[in-house]
């Protein structure tokens, strides 16, 4: 068979159900099927490969065809899209899994990939967390992500866990008591930010800005999103860097500076 008429019968064997059948049959001829078609090639392997969920397997080969010859602009762009594409479709198939008690308490660890982890937390607002919650207090203290840390705090925060724990986040450790420090989205000061920001005359620079508001919030967090020179400062900072975002022609003043370098050195997880 050409590589047009084995296309078209992975096809059917995919319309029939036959995932097994149709991954033997494009193993056997890769190498034929990229060089008549390599953008067509590159959706069917990843295609494939999330429709079985062998997301390790996807970046083996992602590493393999970000190592091939140029071939095309389109195809580069696609290359560029796939550790995304990847990541994208496995934290789906991730989220879309019901999990155990017991698959829970074992993946509540540093082990355990960080977003992976970041959408486990998130999932257990729902729940009665007292079978995790030793697990979850190991987190704050932990080398995983300080995202994680975060939502795991405001997961304690949320459910009220009355007792003193441990948490380092950029280097510093503190302690303190989850049911007193509330959540980092919902206080006076991050909502003043907020609406101060929300009044920026050029839309864009407000959008990034309150974006970078989350994020810079998310940072300090169980500390208040606040610089030195209190909510004018720290509202002037994330205007400006907003802006230098933009055009990259801003000037940035002390403030500013301080926001970009912790995002820089602690840059958001992405889902």
């Amino acid at each position: 068979m050409n590589p047009k008429d084995i296309f078209v019968s992975i096809s059917r064997k995919l319309a029939d159900g036959d995932l097994e059948g149709a991954k033997t049959e494009f193993r056997e001829n890769l190498e034929a099927l990229y060089k008549e078609n390599p953008l067509l090639t590159l959706k069917t392997n990843f295609e494939l490969r999330f429709i079985s969920n062998e997301f390790e397997q996807a970046y083996q080969d992602n590493e393999y065809f970000q190592a091939l010859p140029y071939v095309s602009q389109e195809v580069e762009e696609y290359l560029r899209s796939l550790p995304r594409l990847i990541r994208a479709n496995e934290l789906s198939a991730f989220q879309r899994k019901e999990k155990t008690e017991e698959e829970i308490e074992g993946m509540l660890n540093p082990s355990t990939k960080n977003e992976e982890l970041l959408f486990l937390v998130s999932s257990l607002g729902n729940k009665d967390i007292a079978p995790y919650e030793d697990k979850l207090i190991a987190l704050l203290d932990s080398p995983v992500h300080d995202d994680v840390k975060s939502f795991t705090l405001m997961l304690l925060a949320s459910k009220g866990v009355n007792k003193k724990v441990k948490l380092t986040k950029s280097g510093a450790t503190i302690e303190l008591n989850p049911s007193m420090v509330g959540v980092p989205f919902q206080n006076p000061d991050y909502n003043t930010l907020k609406s101060n920001l929300a009044g920026i005359k050029d839309v864009t620079v407000a959008d990034i800005a309150r974006r970078l508001l989350d994020q810079w919030a998310l940072y300090c967090y169980p500390l208040k999103p606040l610089l030195p020179g209190g909510l004018e400062a720290t509202g002037e900072a994330l205007s400006q860097l907003a802006s230098y975002y933009l055009d990259n022609k801003s000037e940035l003043g002390e403030g500013a500076k301080t926001i970009d370098e912790a995002l820089r050195n602690v840059p958001p997880l992405e889902l």
